[in-house]
């Protein structure tokens, strides 16, 4: 991990734990290509059983929008998310 995100982590998690009571449902946004591959990729992240996902396709079809609530325990669980869906190629989080 560079220096800057290993800032940028540290203050996502002071700012984590200034606005949030853990445990959380937490409201995870991300953009992806509309493919199958990249839809499973995302959604093989989190268990299926504990989350609310809806789902917005753009206007062209090319991508879509996943806001993602799930239940969180701590600001570390949010970050590791994060990291964990960053390695899908392409993804924006929001």
């Amino acid at each position: 991990m560079t220096k800057s995100s290993e800032i940028f982590y540290k203050n996502l998690k002071q700012s984590l734990d200034e606005c949030h009571t853990w445990p959380t449902n937490y409201l995870f946004k991300f953009i992806v290509e509309n493919t199958p591959d990249k839809r499973n990729q995302l959604m093989s992240l989190f268990d299926s059983k504990n989350i609310a996902v809806k789902e917005k396709i753009s206007s062209n079809s090319k991508y879509v929008s996943f806001s993602i609530s799930h239940e969180v325990g701590s600001a570390e669980s949010v970050i590791k998310t994060y990291q964990l869906v960053s390695k899908i190629e392409g993804i924006i989080s929001l």
